[in-house]
């Protein structure tokens, strides 16, 4: 399982995570598992899903309490940051 974990609006670049997703589909059997509560344009998000046919490998959990995060965290294989962080450079950056 591939998680991503934020509020879902457009400053978190979802639709970037989904762009790289359906790329990187084709080469794996993990899905991605979107974990947060509904932000401003939510429903772009839900349309370029479909619209990249990635219905069956996408799946929105909504909002988590912060006490069920931690078995979100090592359920995933991967975890991607949704937004730059001050100070934290990408290994090799």
């Amino acid at each position: 399982m591939l998680l991503s974990l934020g509020t879902l609006e457009p400053r978190k670049n979802l639709t970037g995570l989904l762009e790289a997703f359906a790329r990187l589909a084709p080469q794996t059997d993990a899905d991605l598992v979107v974990v947060g509560g509904q932000g401003w344009r939510y429903d772009g998000a839900l349309a370029r899903v479909a619209a990249l046919g990635l219905a069956g490998r996408v799946r929105f959990v909504g909002h988590v309490p912060d006490e069920e995060l931690p078995r979100w965290y090592n359920a995933a294989t991967r975890f991607r940051l949704s937004f730059p962080v001050r100070g934290l450079r990408p290994a090799g950056a």
